[in-house]
This record gives C-alpha cells, structure tokens and sequence, in this order.
C-alpha cells in the first residue's frame, strides 16, 4: 500500500509538471497565434520545425526508451557513465554530418516535406530551418540525459527540465516577434534546446556523471537496435503529422498551422496524462519482464487499459462537442481570425475521436519493448501510419479538405490499437479479459452518450439566454459553456458509472483526500 501510495504521489508530481509544460505549450501556441494567426508564416515556421522536432520524438524518445533497461541493468555506476558518453559522443558525430547537410541545402529539405506548399513558403521554411537544426543535437543530449535520470529514478528533475523548451520560445515570442517577425520562434526553439540538455546535465553531475571523449561501448550498439524499432514505433505521432502537412499543403494558405493547432490540442492529455503514466511505469514494467513476472504485467495492462477507456472515452465525446469552444478561448485572439478557428475547431471536433486509441497505443506499446518484442507491432503501426493514413488522406482531401485529414488519423488510430490488442495475446495471459473490456466499453459508451447530449443541451439553452438577456465576449461565452456543459456531463458521467457499478470508482475514491476505506 505504501509502495503504491508513493507511485501515485509521484505521478501527482511528475503528472503536474507535464501539465505546466503542456500549458506553456499551449501559451507558446496562443502566442504564436495572436502574433501570426494560421498564416503562410506559421505554415513555414512547422515545415522548419518539422525535421529537429521529428527527431526529438522519434529518435530522442527512443533513446530515452531503450537506454533504461540497460543502465537499469548495470551495477556499477561507471558502467553506464562509459555507456552514456559513448551514445553522446556517437550522436555528436552522426548529427554533425547532418547540420553540414542541412545548413547547405535547407530547401531541398523543405520542399521534401510539402511540394505543394507555395514557393514564398518553402523559401522562409529554409531560412528558418537553417536556425533550428543546430537545436537537433542537443535534443538528442537531452534525450540520453532524461533516459539516465529515469534510469535513477530522477523522474522530477528531467520533467522540471522539459519546462525550458517551451519557456524559451515563449521568451523569445514575446521579445521578439515584432522586430523580427517568425524568426524570433526559431531562435527560441534553439535557445530551448540548449537550456534542455544543460539543466539535466548538471543534475546529472550532481549525481555523479562525468562527460568523457568516448566514442565506443560494447553496450551501445545493443541499445541502437534496440532503439531502431522504438524509434519506429514511437514515430507514429510525429508521422501523422508529417503525412498530414505534406497533403495540407496543397490546401488554402493557414491549412498546415490549422491542423496542427488541432492536433496539438488533442494530444494534450495524451502527452500529460498518458504519456506521464506510461514512462513511471516503464522502468517497473522492464524489471517484470527480466523477472518473468508475465500475470503481474498483463494485471497492470488491464488496469492501465481500463482506466484510459473510462477516462478518454468522456473526454474525447468533450472535446468533439465543444471544439468551438475550446479553440475560442485557447487561440481566438489577435491575428487569428474567425475564419482559421472555424477551421482548426472543424479538425479538432474529427480528431478528437481518436484520443482513446492513441493514447492505447502508446501505453501498449511499454509492454512489447519490455518483452523485447519490438518489430511486430513498429512494423503494425507503420503500415497503418504511412499506407493506410496515406491512403485515406489522398482518398478524403479532395472532398472533405482538412477534416478529410484529421478523418484518416483518427480511424487509422483505431485500426492501429485493434491489431496491437491482437499481437499481445501471445506474449501476456490477457484473453480471459477480452470480454470484460468489451463490457467495460458498453459501460462507458451509454454514460458518455447521455453526458454529451446534457452538456450540448446545456450550450444551447446558454447560447440562447446569453444572447437574449446578457451579453458576453466570445471567449467568456466559450468559457461559460465549457464550465457548465464540463461539469454537467460530468455529474452524469459519474452518476451513470455509478449505477453501471463500475469497480474503478471505488479505488479512485480510496485514494481521494478525507475518504477511508
């Protein structure tokens, strides 16, 4: 009990420093927005930060990944120190040769990302690309760096650290967008980086690392191959975006930042709340795993599983009804017209749908790189990402434009978690439990169905009152309708879960502060 009083005294913390993260994110957005709007200068600051950001996620966030199972491993604390210099110093050289071919061909990168995109786009991409891509390799320092904190159980300080990533950028905006327009963003993405890798690297000194000039370690060619297939696997976020601005940018000017203003507000949980869970229990996931502890990690499956369905599920229905709403009162301000909220609420609203399999996809796959079962489900997850998401894109674009994108990643999310639900059969005990996820989803499907339809009654009947009795700003009314429609759907979420006994309320409720069991 105490054990796992501590994990979720952790997680409260880690969870709320992700959320502060989040939320600078979300401020970086709104600062972004109110500056530029989703204009052709926000489409060419993506398209630049596509490639350091890709990075970032795919191969920082696998090398995050795979490095703990190894250091976890190691007994000797100069024996990870050797393996995390030699990763370092083997990163510095690899992303050497790619800075040279990145600062001498920039648009020739670029124009890869989106062909259609209008010249004038492409060119200030290049220009702007040519200042991010430095911030690559320190990305990928502080990648390493966040895999040997949590390799220690450090999850505090490397969370505390990723706050410098957005800080800088929202420093940089403020300081500096009307001077010298877009390119204060990328500046800012630099200065993050930097900030990014030095704040972990001190900590980690404190702790005792040591940087030395290593260039080999018998143990860091394992963890690259086993890093290629995370790095795939974890590839499957940032390529929808990718696949979504390369096919957004044969669309009206606004399209590609449009879409990822959609995008980004439906991962926000995903990163924050699911993405928080899944990395603390990644480390204790690996340990079951070596130890043959199979029962225990297909209970720790299903109890992540279930408590994603019942909180996603609701959550997703929210954020499809109140799109509008929710995009008002985040980004509705200065230079972002009615027209691009119109537009970026139209793909969140579609997007949105595909929250909960996301979000299951990402915490299923803890289980398979623990198992050391890596290239089953990256090789499932990139036929739907780049061949059926290419396919469905191509197929909806010309009928549906944007929402005919934000469509194909929310179905391809779906089909995605129902062939990872099959490939885990054979590695953990988990058929016996088929039968009560569907019933759990029936158990969530009817509740969330009633709390939507109260909470779009309840904006109805605001809208109309508002309209004729008082008057409110547009973010206010947003704000309004959010607050009551989310706690009236909330209430009856409840109720509804309540009366269809799901088991989960009571061990919420047991650790709630004042209850006693």
């Amino acid at each position: 009990m105490e054990s796992r009083k501590h994990f979720l005294k952790l997680f409260g913390w880690v969870a709320l420093v992700n959320i502060l993260a989040r939320l600078l994110g979300f401020v970086r957005e709104m600062i972004l927005a109110y500056y530029f709007g989703a204009s052709a200068a926000t489409d060419a600051f993506l398209l630049a930060y596509t490639i350091p950001n890709f990075l970032y996620l795919v191969v920082g966030g696998a090398l995050t990944t795979a490095i703990i199972p190894y250091l976890v491993g190691d007994v000797e604390p100069q024996e990870r120190w050797d393996k995390a210099n030699a990763l370092v110093n083997q990163l510095l050289f690899g992303f050497t040769l790619l800075l040279v071919c990145g600062e001498l061909w920039p648009l020739t990168f670029i124009s890869w990302l989106s062909p259609e995109a209008p010249a004038a786009t492409l060119a200030e991409g290049a220009r702007l690309y040519q200042i991010m891509l430095p911030a690559a390799f320190f990305l990928m320092a502080g990648s390493i760096f966040t895999g040997m904190l949590n390799a220690h159980r450090r999850f505090q300080l490397a969370a505390v650290a990723y706050l410098s990533l957005n800080l800088a950028v929202i420093l940089f905006l403020l300081a500096g967008a009307r001077p010298v327009g877009i390119a204060a963003a990328a500046w800012g993405v630099l200065a993050g980086a930097v900030s990014f890798a030095f704040l972990q690297a001190v900590q980690l000194y404190r702790i005792g690392y040591r940087y030395r000039l290593r260039m080999s370690h018998p143990g860091t060619s394992r963890i690259f191959l086993v890093s290629v297939p995370i790095a795939l696997g974890g590839a499957v976020m940032p390529l929808y975006a990718l696949v979504s601005r390369f096919f957004a940018g044969g669309l009206p000017e606004g399209s590609i930042a449009a879409f990822n203003y959609g995008m980004l507000l439906m991962q926000l949980p995903l990163t924050v709340l699911v993405g928080t869970f899944a990395n603390l229990l990644f480390p204790g996931i690996a340990e079951d795993a070596r130890g043959g502890q199979y029962s225990r990690m297909a209970d720790t499956f299903i109890r992540g599983t279930r408590m994603a369905i019942l909180s996603l599920v609701p959550l997703a229905a929210y954020l499809s009804a109140f799109a509008s709403e929710i995009v008002q009162m985040l980004l509705g301000y200065g230079a972002f017209t009615a027209g691009d909220a119109v537009r970026t609420a139209s793909a969140l609203a579609v997007l949105a749908w595909g929250l909960p399999f996301h979000a299951l996809n990402l915490f299923w796959l803890r289980f398979f790189y623990s198992l050391e079962d890596n290239w089953r489900p990256v090789l499932a997850s990139l036929a739907v990402v780049l061949l059926l998401n290419g396919l469905l894109s191509w197929f909806l674009r010309p009928a549906f434009g944007l929402n005919g994108l934000a469509a194909a990643v929310s179905v391809t999310g779906l089909l995605n978690s129902v062939w990872l639900w099959g490939l885990i059969q054979s590695k953990l005990p988990l058929r016996e439990h088929a039968r009560t996820i569907l019933i759990l989803l029936l158990q969530v499907a009817l509740p969330t169905g009633a709390a939507t339809a109260i909470s779009l009654g309840i904006k109805s009947w605001l809208a109309a009152q508002t309209g004729f009795w008082f008057h409110l700003p547009a973010p206010g009314a947003a704000c309004l309708h959010l607050f009551a429609g989310g706690v009236s759907g909330l209430a009856v979420l409840l109720i509804g879960y309540r009366l269809l006994r799901v088991k989960e309320l009571a061990i919420i409720r047991r650790y709630l502060p004042g209850t006693h069991r």
